[in-house]
């Protein structure tokens, strides 16, 4: 940010993440992700506070699209729809609120106009999906993929800190 500012280029775009706020607006440190992505968040809290800086944090809910490779319940999904070996999951109560990366790419894009227009020093807007449970989203994989997925719900307790619910 310092670099920004001494080639006078003020204004940004920051990526957070819904973990960082589990449970309302406020910080909520449930993981070492949720920590880095808070700690540059208010460094641009600073840089906005006390420079030219303008900013627009996008906190992300779920993500996923083609080409991702990470072990996410839509791979592990498509996973299973080939193998049918068994998927032990939790009771599967919790909320997913998924977000497609275009649409990511279409929020970026958009912001690069609210960002020169912004009203206050550092805007903070949530990005995602409406809520569904995970089991919501399986008995809506298995419509349209036309599959039944082998699943024992409730075979694994939900982890630490899991969010169950999102604000």
């Amino acid at each position: 940010m310092e670099a920004m500012l001494a080639t006078e280029c003020n204004l940004l775009i920051n990526a957070g993440s819904y973990i960082q706020n589990l449970y309302s607006d406020e910080f909520y440190g449930s993981c070492f992700y949720a920590a880095s992505k808070q700690s540059l968040e208010n460094f641009v809290d600073f840089y906005t506070s006390n420079s030219s800086l303008r900013a627009i944090t996008l906190k992300f809910f779920d993500t996923f699209g083609e080409g991702d490779t990470r072990d996410k319940i839509l791979n592990i999904f498509l996973n299973n729809k080939s193998e049918q070996s068994l998927l032990k999951l939790t009771p599967g109560n919790q909320e997913l609120r998924l977000t497609h990366v275009s649409d990511i790419v279409d929020a970026l894009i958009h912001t690069v106009g609210l960002v020169k227009k912004a009203q206050t020093p550092h805007e903070k807007y949530f990005v995602g999906s409406e809520p569904i449970t995970l089991r919501q989203l399986s008995i809506f994989f298995e419509k349209e993929a036309g599959c039944k997925l082998n699943i024992e719900w409730g075979a694994t307790d939900y982890r630490k800190n899991q969010p169950l619910t999102s604000f």
